[in-house]
């Protein structure tokens, strides 16, 4: 079955395990990109990945020979930091996370304490953090149980790099709501929410839109 070209004009692309694994790209990956614009479809690269900021995505992809702008890119930090905005400009947020989520935080207003008093937040958010540690477990806990919100970026429990899976986003996850006993609310992929995010920002049809990603679920 073909793509009828003249209804289908948004695609939706997931980037680690689509795009590129690691910082090796996948076979075929820059020129279906090639393929699409010369076919002037409209992309939104989406990625659950709230590590890196989006010149770096930027960076990556050029460094693979593939053209992107900024504005084509849309992140699991991004729609996290787009819904605390919606819901409360003025929150007060305990991150933990990298350069990403961070910097998607600090664009779009709000306000991170990473020591918070007598451990109350609004939100705390959750994003993949290398440098994760019983610390941060145990001061996300605290203002969970204080009443904080829970937000995490993306629920991937595992993360494909070039060598094989680490653990991901996910795992963090699982670790809170473990000793907190609270279900965090997912931010990106496979939410439901995050798509209508996309779309509000994108201004993309649910109808005129494919969406290409590597995980069934």
């Amino acid at each position: 079955m073909g793509i009828d070209w003249d209804q289908v004009t948004n695609f939706i692309i997931d980037m680690d395990g689509v795009i590129y694994r690691g910082k090796q790209p996948i076979p075929g990956s820059r020129e279906f990109i090639l393929f699409l614009r010369e076919r002037k479809a409209k992309i939104a690269f989406f990625s659950n990945n709230s590590t890196i900021t989006s010149d770096q995505f930027i960076q990556k992809l050029t460094g693979m020979d593939i053209i992107a702008t900024k504005n084509e890119f849309v992140s699991s930090g991004f729609i996290t930091a787009y819904n605390i905005q919606k819901e409360n400009s003025s929150a007060r947020v305990f991150c933990i996370g990298e350069a990403g989520i961070r910097e998607e935080l600090q664009k779009a207003g709000i306000r991170m304490v990473d020591d918070p008093p007598d451990d109350r937040v609004d939100y705390v958010v959750v994003g993949l953090d290398h440098q994760f540690n019983y610390a941060k477990m145990a001061k996300a806990m605290r203002c969970i149980l204080n009443g904080a919100r829970f937000l995490g970026t993306n629920p991937d429990l595992t993360f494909p790099l070039e060598d094989g899976l680490t653990p991901g986003c996910g795992a963090l996850l699982a670790s809170i709501e473990a000793c907190t006993g609270v279900r965090p609310r997912i931010m990106g992929k496979p939410h439901p929410e995050s798509i209508r995010f996309l779309l509000e920002i994108t201004g993309f049809q649910r109808e005129n839109s494919i969406f290409i990603g590597d995980r069934i679920d």
